[in-house]
């Protein structure tokens, strides 16, 4: 398989997760409820998606690309001192 499509999918991957973790901090604080259940829509479907992704990606055979997900992680929680 293509190294740019493995590259693609882990930055996507990497990305899925990052904002699944920023919409359920966003849907658990203290915000107008629309908000809240947009939140709440948004994070069902990207990890809908995210699953999908995880499948296509372990069907590829491909190594799980850590540093681009703790890459993630670290921006998300960064994004909490905000």
């Amino acid at each position: 398989m293509s190294k740019a499509l493995i590259t693609y999918c882990h930055d996507h991957l990497a990305g899925a997760r990052f904002a699944v973790s920023l919409l359920k901090d966003l849907a658990s604080q203290d915000i107008d409820r629309p908000t809240a259940e947009f939140a709440t829509e948004l994070e069902t479907a990207i990890s809908h998606d995210q699953s999908l992704l995880e499948g296509f990606v372990n069907g590829l055979g491909a190594d799980t690309a850590v540093f681009k997900e703790a890459a993630a992680w670290v921006a998300q929680k960064a994004s909490r001192a905000k």
